[in-house]
């Protein structure tokens, strides 16, 4: 696993506390993907052409702002890491 961040520059949740809670998650650690934690809408990190990223940007748009904090994002990360 494999975690890239944004620039930070608008988050709508604490992207260090979603990030610290995949660390604690041993079973997800040695698995071909990477995480992008976009902390808005916007996406300003992409990386599109790789089957193996999942994009928190997705989760924001889909959920149209809402439900957005830590644990709903956590859950919907690992719900598409095993997809």
């Amino acid at each position: 696993m494999k975690v890239k961040f944004c620039g930070g520059c608008n988050p709508f949740y604490d992207r260090k506390k979603v990030y610290i809670m995949l660390l604690k998650n041993k079973e997800i650690q040695e698995l071909d993907k990477i995480i992008i934690l976009n902390g808005c809408q916007r996406g300003c990190r992409r990386e599109l052409k790789n089957k193996n990223i999942i994009n928190v940007q997705e989760y924001i748009i889909k959920n149209d702002l809402k439900d957005i904090n830590e644990k709903n994002i956590y859950n919907w990360i690992i719900e598409n890491i095993f997809k």
